[in-house]
């Protein structure tokens, strides 16, 4: 087995949190960032429609991205790529191929951290295997 030398969180700015809205709604991904402000995290979240999804929340979605970033989170909001099937499974990983992010950490919408997610990314297994 070979070592690798991976690049640390501190190293690697284009870490973030990836997640897919949950049919559409920006409630799960509202908490999310609100637990966001409250470890302080320093991770850039996206967040992605299926085609259906957006076109249906595209204001909503916009106006929530402009309230993030005044919280001075880095954020941005996504379609997947049409070629994708569009429906919700899918759409998790074509977000995953899609990102422009070289390190995720990807949550769905209701999830709950406990702790900061950042230290994933600090761990001895992180580390050596990615």
């Amino acid at each position: 087995r070979t070592s690798h030398s991976l690049p640390s969180f501190q190293d690697n700015m284009d870490s973030g949190l990836l997640m897919c809205a949950a049919g559409g709604s920006l409630h799960g991904p509202s908490a999310v960032v609100n637990m966001h402000a409250h470890f302080k995290l320093t991770l850039s979240v996206e967040l992605y429609f299926t085609a259906g999804e957006m076109e249906q929340q595209r204001t909503h979605a916009q106006e929530w991205e402009a309230k993030v970033r005044a919280r001075g989170i880095q954020v941005s909001v996504h379609q997947v790529e049409k070629q994708v099937l569009q429906n919700r499974f899918n759409c998790k990983v074509a977000s995953i191929l899609q990102t422009r992010l070289s390190q995720i950490i990807f949550v769905d919408s209701d999830v709950l951290f406990l702790q900061s997610p950042q230290v994933l990314f600090q761990t001895r297994e992180y580390s050596e295997t990615g």
